[in-house]
């Protein structure tokens, strides 16, 4: 019984350990980062330019007046108010903050569009052409 539960106990933590989250803090900083490292990023900042590059597989964006331009986020979250965000590829597109404006460019899954839901107030989302 002890064995069983080391056991689930050890296989949680190597699950989590291998889902890593980058939380991006701070004001009026130039960030870039590479999610093939942490896939998991949250923008928890205010009055930054923050570029992800690779493949993110979920991508939230909670603080306010940022610039963030994503190579590729499988899912993608803006919470916060009056960001800039521009995403190349992604799947899924939700924003409930408000004054928002997103642009993408494609779907990750190929022949599909992105998922879009926009209940916060005033959000702008747009398609991009190539």
């Amino acid at each position: 019984m002890k064995t069983s539960i080391l056991c689930a106990i050890a296989l949680v933590t190597l699950s989590t350990a291998s889902h890593a989250e980058r939380r991006i803090g701070g004001s009026f900083e130039q960030v870039t980062h590479d999610c093939r490292r942490d896939p998991v990023v949250e923008v928890a900042s205010s009055l930054n330019q923050v570029t992800l590059v690779g493949s993110c597989t979920s991508v939230k964006v909670s603080g306010n007046l940022n610039q963030v331009t994503i190579e590729r986020g499988v899912a993608l979250v803006v919470a916060g108010d009056e960001n800039q965000v521009r995403v190349t590829a992604t799947d899924s597109i939700h924003a409930s903050g408000g004054r928002n404006d997103i642009a993408y460019r494609r779907a990750v899954t190929p022949k599909t569009e992105p998922r879009i839901s926009s209940p916060g107030p005033h959000n702008v989302i747009t398609k991009q052409t190539d």
